[in-house]
């Protein structure tokens, strides 16, 4: 089963979730998508390039480690792009979910 169709199951299982942006993918280069389900709290990260989808239940989620030089590159993408009202207001939430390890 593709990417493509796994995330298609996945949006029959929350069909409310919504496409709020997409950045580089620091592994392969390709376009890492990012969508959201406001009415569960799921966040979900995918790449087709990796191959892989994330699922995340941000109401669950204390322990989201990301290191500083990815949220870097977040916030320059952010400040590039100007970014989409509803990707910035995700980025937020997801922001005061963080703790960051400089290890």
């Amino acid at each position: 089963m593709t990417t493509g169709e796994r995330l298609e199951k996945i949006k029959q299982e929350y069909p409310d979730l919504i496409f709020i942006g997409n950045a580089d993918c620091v592994v392969c280069g390709l376009f890492e998508s990012y969508y959201q389900d406001y009415k569960t709290g799921i966040y979900i990260r995918t790449c087709a390039g990796c191959d892989y989808i994330q699922v995340v239940e941000l109401e669950k989620c204390e322990d989201i480690i990301v290191t500083p030089a990815a949220q870097r590159r977040a916030n320059d993408n952010s400040q590039k792009t100007g970014g989409s009202p509803v990707f910035k207001e995700i980025l937020q939430k997801l922001r005061s979910l963080l703790s960051y390890s400089t290890s």
